[in-house]
């Protein structure tokens, strides 16, 4: 990174250095901060990136197959409950109406 950011600033016009400075201590020591903050920066953004994935995966996992589990058991009781016997003569009763 700091190659990448040293390149960037030799291809500066001559005029770039007169005013940022005279020495070459001054051109390495703002190259040497700008690459401390960029390198700050994206640290942490990886950081928290990292934190709210994993964040949002633990609790889509938490939450999501006992929801799942609780969806198919519920609904599972709730066909049993069904008497398909009493479905099946409303249905016949309506379709013999119909006729």
């Amino acid at each position: 990174m700091r190659a990448m950011y040293l390149r960037a600033t030799l291809r500066q016009d001559v005029s770039f250095f007169d005013t940022a400075g005279t020495g070459v201590a001054e051109v390495v020591n703002s190259v040497s901060t700008d690459t401390m903050a960029i390198q700050e920066a994206i640290g942490e953004k990886v950081g928290q990136h990292s934190f709210f994935f994993f964040f949002f995966f633990c609790f889509f996992i938490l939450f999501f197959f006992p929801t799942l589990y609780f969806l198919l058991h519920e609904s599972n009781k709730a066909i049993q409950c069904l008497n398909v016997d009493d479905i099946l003569e409303f249905v016949s009763r309506d379709v013999g109406k119909s006729r």
